[in-house]
């Protein structure tokens, strides 16, 4: 019995040990020690802007062959598809993420190559982003080119529209027969920016 008592009594003391740690965690709480902080998260999106010009602008504005002495000559793509829609428009990206101004210069007169030449002031234009058509100007409202960039046609043109334009030209009496060329520029700018 002795044996036996002291295994009762063992027992009877782990249970009592057990029982004194249950209590003791119940009554005195463990607390755990945390630690906490933040930070920020940032990124700056970088603007998008592009644009593609149509075929026929690609390709230049051509007047083809005039008469000296005539005003309001049209240039070949101001009225080429029904219903005499322009064929000279720039369309913005697709991945435009801001709105667009576009600007435009002709970089100098038209030059023959020799002593000739037809002022710039000769070559007018006119642009907008709403309407494309018979009815978009007339030459009696249009503007002439210069050598410096200038806003052209609407401001603030989104993805995916485009920039219609026309253009005309003058040749002054006794113009000097020959083929004249220049440099016609444009620049597109962030909606409100400076040419």
């Amino acid at each position: 019995m002795e044996k036996s008592g002291k295994l009762y009594l063992s027992i009877f003391a782990v249970l009592g040990i057990v029982m004194l740690g249950l209590f003791l965690m119940t009554s005195f709480p463990v607390t755990t020690a945390t630690s906490e902080d933040s930070t920020i998260s940032n990124v700056s999106v970088a603007v998008s802007i592009g644009f593609t010009f149509s075929t026929n602008l690609s390709n230049g504005i051509s007047f083809s062959s005039v008469n000296p002495g005539t005003t309001d000559n049209n240039a070949t793509g101001d009225y080429n598809i029904y219903p005499e829609n322009t064929t000279y428009y720039i369309t913005m990206d697709s991945a435009n993420n801001i709105g667009a101004d576009t600007c435009i210069l002709a970089g100098s007169d038209l030059d023959s190559g020799g002593a000739n030449a037809i002022g710039i002031q000769n070559m007018t234009y006119f642009a907008n982003s709403t309407q494309n058509g018979a009815n978009m100007n007339t030459p009696t409202s249009s503007i002439e080119l210069t050598t410096g960039y200038v806003k052209f046609g609407d401001p603030n043109v989104v993805a995916d529209s485009s920039q219609y334009s026309q253009y005309w030209l003058d040749i002054p009496a006794g113009q000097a027969s020959g083929n004249y060329n220049n440099t016609i520029s444009y620049k597109i700018i962030s909606t409100g920016g400076s040419c």
